[in-house]
């Protein structure tokens, strides 16, 4: 049961100075707070901030026209009356500059909750099913995704959205009930 923390142990006492992420682990005691709070600093650390994105921020790159049709797709909301004109509707729960709210939402994966998400911590039906927004920093690198990990590529996760959405389930702006109308092209 404690081989984890036998074996990370082991490594940190072989690899690691007192310095930045491993300072929180190397002692006598490993615990899962210090694990924790050394992961989230070393996830903190690997956060992209000089992407093409980025670049085109600052006004020193220009996108292409494939980048330039997914900036406006990503940014575009989805009107139902207009679908051709539409958008994928992303920048609501994907938004600033990490590309996330901070916020715990429902993306329509499923219409019964095997996992409660939010609503196991809260006690409060409402938030079954919502999960943390992530950021679509580095997004290519970090497969599978979902909370569960149940789709393996970019492909399969816009499939979702453009088909799949569980169309009585929905969330603020983001998702509206007539998800399964949507068609996005990439």
């Amino acid at each position: 049961m404690n081989h984890w923390k036998t074996l990370l142990q082991n490594y940190l006492k072989a690899k690691c100075t007192r310095t930045s992420s491993s300072e929180y682990l190397v002692s006598d005691e490993v615990t899962s707070e210090k694990v924790s709070l050394a992961l989230e600093q070393f996830m903190n650390s690997i956060t992209s901030t000089n992407s093409k994105y980025d670049e085109f921020l600052k006004d020193s790159t220009v996108f292409t026209a494939s980048e330039k049709r997914g900036f406006k797709l990503f940014n575009t909301e989805y009107n139902p009356f207009f679908p051709e004109l539409s958008g994928a509707d992303c920048q609501h729960c994907h938004s600033g500059l990490n590309f996330e709210n901070d916020q715990y939402m429902n993306n329509g994966l499923d219409a019964t909750f095997a996992d409660e998400g939010r609503g196991k911590a809260t006690q409060d039906p409402a938030d079954n099913g919502k999960f943390k927004v992530t950021s679509l920093r580095n997004i290519a690198l970090t497969a599978p995704y979902m909370h569960d990990g149940r789709f393996n590529t970019l492909e399969e996760v816009v499939e979702h959205y453009n088909s799949a959405i569980n169309s009585i389930i929905y969330f603020r702006s983001c998702i509206r009930a007539d998800s399964r109308e949507r068609t996005f092209s990439y």
